[in-house]
């Protein structure tokens, strides 16, 4: 939608994560004030408001795991502040998640499998084809962009068929990028 923006956070444990949240949706200098207000289940929902407040925006929260497996209470917190600021009255504020389904043992909660339920999309291991597509595909669409002969086909062979392998791709690809 037009005048719509779109923010990524990719959580890393030891952070603040849920100052980042505050300042992925809208710069401000009480960041840290509205974040522990996020943090403290009596004053959640009324922090949320005031995050969402006049926002409009997706919130792409990129690799939760890694937050998940270092903290999990830390996830659980920023599962239950993105809840919040998601479903606050008037919010505009969408928020999609990835992480690897081992994940979500740790740090779903009732409320949050409430909110979660219908728009959940679950995404299975990639084969080598799809694998394949998602790594050349971006660079098809980029004029003047190629793989060098063959690198296609050795990263597919180092990602191999274990689980997480996308993440790895994709900090490789990051890289070569």
């Amino acid at each position: 939608r037009e005048g719509t923006s779109v923010a990524q956070l990719r959580v890393r444990p030891g952070t603040p994560v849920l100052e980042h949240v505050v300042t992925a949706l809208r710069e401000r200098d009480d960041a840290p004030a509205v974040a522990a207000g996020l943090a403290d289940p009596a004053r959640r929902a009324d922090a949320a408001a005031d995050v969402a407040a006049g926002v409009r925006c997706v919130l792409l929260v990129d690799q939760l795991e890694e937050l998940a497996d270092a903290d999990p209470a830390a996830a659980r917190e920023l599962l239950a502040a993105l809840v919040a600021v998601a479903t606050a009255e008037g919010s505009q504020v969408r928020v999609v998640l990835t992480m690897r389904g081992t994940a979500i043992d740790e740090i779903l909660t009732p409320d949050a499998a409430d909110a979660l339920g219908a728009g959940s999309v679950f995404v299975g291991p990639l084969d080598r084809a799809r694998l394949r597509a998602a790594v050349v595909g971006p660079a098809e669409r980029a004029p003047g962009l190629a793989f060098a002969e063959g690198l296609v086909d050795r990263i597919l062979d180092e990602a191999g068929t274990e689980p997480g392998q996308l993440p790895l791709v994709e900090s490789l690809l990051a890289q070569l990028w």
